[in-house]
């Protein structure tokens, strides 16, 4: 009950909506262009990364490659601990966290991504 009080506050505060606002913008900017994404999609703080090849006459990844899972896996080293769904890397980061933290989880993922992919 105390943590649905928490989060009634957290809404009604229009603090959430700055901070899915800035979710947004940051994923948009650092993956928008990226080589590697084949779509970025967004609803509140719940987000995916779908992954495909530079290559443009490679449609999608050898699924035996299992190159979400890799990726996710690689993105310890750098700090996130996330979850892939066949090529996509889905993002969940909780209700609470920072402008600071949405900007280091970016940062660490885009970091993973170019290491992972390129």
């Amino acid at each position: 009950l105390c943590n649905i009080q928490k989060l009634e506050r957290l809404i009604q505060s229009e603090q959430l909506n700055h901070t899915i606002s800035h979710f947004g913008a940051t994923l948009e900017s650092a993956f928008a262009q990226h080589p590697n994404v084949a779509q970025l999609r967004q609803r509140g703080m719940t987000a995916a990364i779908d992954l495909k090849p530079a290559n443009p006459n490679q449609l999608r990844f050898d699924p035996k490659r299992r190159t979400g899972m890799n990726v996710c896996i690689a993105a310890r080293k750098n700090g996130l601990i996330l979850r892939p769904l066949a090529d996509s890397i889905l993002i969940v980061p909780p209700l609470s966290i920072s402008h600071d933290e949405i900007t280091f989880l970016v940062q660490a993922l885009l970091k993973t991504l170019n290491e992972e992919l390129n």
